[in-house]
């Protein structure tokens, strides 16, 4: 199926309206319907969602090319770090819903860019899948406190902004950090960043992407509690959001794996009530 099939499938009034919704409402709830009709509209389920693809420029380089797929249209809430009821892991943007425009780019980079001259493997379900279990593994090494476990799962530079702010918890902030798999509601790639570095005779290619996943535990219970006993997790204090951010060296000759590079989680009620 081509690329311009697949977008066409979204469905233009549907996706419009739902994007409009997303735009337009300050209600967790209400951008969390709109976003379930947008990937619904897509073709993808709770847990295999699409996200926008954009491409960033590493710092010391002198020479780099890079495909920027980014989009006017912005769906996700970008709070600063230092705001009241924040307890960043990493000074990095707060993302909450996707984009549809960025979304549709998606499409095109993957069967366009990524898989033609990358990774003739690489799918979102296959990716997220191991995004998933990633978020497993490292919210749980973080909440015991075992740094040393986390070295060779997260970069370095990461990882020791981390544990600095790490410090910065209470007990009861680091209990929390571990994710239980049955909680983990929708979860999409966010952003995929292409890095193209021209190094004397040798091209060197990076990607990354950066996940987001909404946590709570009564995306487990939906299904145990009637509509009236049940409570959206949008509507709940303790709804939880997380992003991480996976790169991998896609260089030529360089036989890599997915490493994580960026590691945060926030509380956007908690924010929005502060």
């Amino acid at each position: 199926m081509s690329c311009m099939t697949q977008i066409s499938v979204l469905g233009a009034r549907s996706a419009q309206l739902a994007l409009l919704t997303l735009k337009g409402s300050e209600s967790l709830l209400q951008k969390a319907k709109a976003t379930s009709a947008l990937l619904h509209v897509a073709g993808i389920g709770c847990n295999g969602n699409r996200g926008h693809l954009h491409t960033m420029c590493r710092p010391k380089v002198t020479q780099a090319q890079t495909l920027t797929a980014s989009g006017p249209i912005q769906s996700r809430l970008a709070m600063s770090s230092d705001m009241a009821g924040s307890r960043d892991l990493m000074d990095f943007p707060h993302i909450v819903f996707p984009s549809f425009v960025k979304m549709a780019k998606n499409v095109f980079l993957q069967l366009f860019v990524i898989r033609p001259y990358l990774d003739q493997s690489f799918s979102f379900p296959t990716f997220l899948d191991g995004a998933k279990q990633a978020l497993l593994v490292v919210s749980e090494k973080l909440a015991n406190g075992d740094f040393a476990g986390l070295r060779g799962l997260v970069t370095p530079e990461a990882l020791a902004e981390i544990e600095r702010n790490y410090a910065t918890l209470s007990v009861k902030e680091r209990c929390e950090l571990k994710v239980i798999r049955d909680n983990i509601g929708p979860i999409f790639p966010y952003e995929i960043g292409m890095i193209i570095e021209e190094d004397d005779d040798i091209q060197k290619r990076w990607v990354e992407v950066t996940v987001c996943a909404h946590v709570h535990s009564n995306f487990a219970n939906r299904d145990r509690l009637s509509e009236s006993e049940y409570v959206p997790p949008y509507q709940l204090p303790d709804f939880t959001v997380w992003n991480y951010r996976f790169i991998r060296n896609y260089t030529k000759g360089v036989n890599d794996s997915w490493v994580v590079n960026v590691v945060n989680h926030f509380k956007p009620n908690v924010e929005q009530a502060d």
